[in-house]
């Protein structure tokens, strides 16, 4: 759930940015009391030197995935408080890369605390050829502290509904909503097959490829594209991983476009 946002734009000579983090996500999973450790690797692969400062938020989301911030140490799920980060600046040269320590020292009662911690780069560049300007990007990295005695995830499919879409009908919509019930992250994954009546078409489609999580309590609504397929009658067939164990499983019937519709 790491994001690129723009914050401002600033002078510099024409900079060139690119800039990456690894891992984008930090999870620790861990029991009360105790203290663990992760690295993250920021990587500067812009022309110019950056100066990198951090910044931390709290963070829910709505159904879609969207992040929504809130100051640090706000929200009952703020980690805030119990993460350290090393350092909170650093200078990386063109080329280079700079490694970031985080720290957490667990609460003694907790299922979930979660934080936003921002990597905000600005250019250090001179006047030379004139003033320019650069969009100056935060790239987010999210910090989940999960307790191992906590619920693992489990997902409860609430809804799952297929329509045709588009002027021919060639392409089709596939509306999911599921809730995790547990008190941990879950990464569903699963697959969508396709059919034709007469055999002739058979395709499969990957489900949530970018592993998007659902979040302890949270609802998670999809609404995806697929296509082009047929415009005759169509089988699909839906498997979606629901817990480490359990898998939820549909079959539904696309009816053929209409002779009105494919006119």
């Amino acid at each position: 759930m790491g994001m690129l946002a723009v914050l401002a734009i600033v002078p510099t000579a024409g900079a060139q940015l690119g800039i990456s983090i690894s891992p984008s996500r930090v999870e620790l999973l861990t029991g009360p009391g105790r203290t663990v450790r992760e690295a993250v690797t920021f990587v500067n692969r812009s022309s110019v030197a950056l100066q990198v400062r951090l910044e931390m938020t709290d963070f829910d989301v709505d159904t879609a995935d969207s992040v929504i911030e809130a100051p640090s140490g706000t929200r009952p799920e703020s980690l805030a408080v119990y993460l350290k980060v090393t350092p909170s600046t650093a200078s990386v040269p063109a080329g280079g890369s700079a490694v970031f320590r985080f720290l957490v020292h667990a609460p003694e009662q907790f299922t979930q605390l979660r934080e936003m911690v921002f990597f905000r780069s600005t250019p250090v560049v001179g006047e030379a050829g004139g003033p320019r300007v650069v969009i100056v990007p935060r790239l987010g990295v999210p910090v989940y502290l999960e307790n191992r005695k906590a619920t693992p995830g489990q997902l409860v499919v609430k809804k799952l509904a297929i329509k045709r879409d588009g002027q021919t009908g060639d392409h089709f919509v596939l509306d999911l909503e599921v809730a995790n019930q547990g008190e941990r992250n879950f990464r569903p994954t699963g697959t969508l097959e396709v059919r034709s009546a007469d055999g002739s078409f058979r395709k499969m489609y990957q489900l949530n490829e970018a592993r998007e999580p659902v979040l302890p309590g949270k609802l998670r609504a999809w609404s995806l594209r697929f296509g082009p397929v047929p415009g005759g009658e169509l089988s699909l067939y839906v498997r979606l991983a629901t817990s480490f164990k359990r898998s939820y499983t549909a079959q539904r019937t696309l009816a053929a476009v209409s002779s009105s519709s494919s006119s």
